[in-house]
């Protein structure tokens, strides 16, 4: 008895400090619309931020092979291919984004236009959602667990 108890604490030691250094972010999203055509969701990107009043962060590119390509340079002076959005960037801003790279998203369709992200522990999911509610009714919120580890 005495040592199944002092085996169950050494178990919830070792779960929480996995927890501590876990790799991954549950991030929540806002998906306002979704398409096949990179350049139809551009197009929307820009109508759907200025309709918020909020920047249309148009930081990634057409890639025939991969989707989307990102624009944007890494601290380490190199170009990661594409990231999806929720590492370290939360916000309320539009991002086009590619749907496959998020397990939960609600939509089937190649390209996700995302006007927030929070992690899931925010104040600001229900204040920010029912803003983007409010003009956009049909849109969705969703989870998903965010890799932000080391990319090289």
């Amino acid at each position: 008895m005495k040592y199944s108890f002092i085996i169950s604490l050494l178990s919830l030691a070792l779960l929480s400090a996995s927890n501590i250094y876990s790799q991954t972010e549950k991030v929540g999203f806002a998906v306002i619309e979704s398409t096949n055509s990179f350049y139809e969701a551009q197009s929307l990107a820009q109508i759907i931020a200025d309709s918020l009043e909020v920047e249309f962060r148009n930081n990634v590119i057409f890639d025939k092979e991969e989707g989307l390509k990102d624009t944007v340079t890494c601290g380490c002076g190199e170009q990661h291919g594409y990231i999806r959005r929720g590492r370290f960037n939360h916000g309320n801003y539009v991002t086009i984004e590619l749907n496959s790279r998020y397990s939960n998203s609600p939509s089937k369709k190649t390209y996700a236009l995302i006007a927030m992200s929070h992690e899931v522990l925010s104040e600001n999911i229900q204040k920010d959602l029912s803003i983007i509610k409010a003009k956009y009714p049909e849109a969705n919120y969703f989870t998903a667990e965010i890799y932000v580890g080391c990319m090289h």
